[in-house]
């Protein structure tokens, strides 16, 4: 999937929202990842829900986690290993576990 199909996503999904009289705020590109808010009556009408799945759900999922390397968790993840001389696993996804499996508490890599 390229950037340019997950954006194309989120384009289809804020347009639902529009359409449906609730646009989204805050919208932002950070990183990899588009973030955004959107209002209590989005969620209490069903709104976000429906233009979420139908537009954006699938692409945003696939997206995050083909990109999950790329996050601040996994840059946190690999540099509280690496500062106790562990050498981190390549895939993000196992970051954590290695962690946990090393004794390491996260809340201390916040220090």
């Amino acid at each position: 999937m390229t950037e340019e199909e997950y954006v194309s996503a989120f384009e289809r999904f804020s347009d639902c929202m529009t359409a449906s009289g609730n646009d989204l705020f805050a919208v932002e590109k950070k990183d990899y990842l588009i973030t955004f808010s959107y209002s209590g009556d989005a969620a209490s009408d069903g709104s976000y829900q429906r233009c979420y799945v139908a537009e954006f759900e699938q692409v945003d999922t696939e997206w995050q986690l083909a990109n999950y390397g790329a996050s601040e968790s996994a840059e946190f993840l690999r540099a509280c290993l690496e500062s106790r001389g562990i050498v981190p696993v390549d895939r993000a996804e196992d970051l954590a576990p290695q962690a946990e499996m090393a004794g390491i508490d996260l809340k201390d890599c916040a220090k």
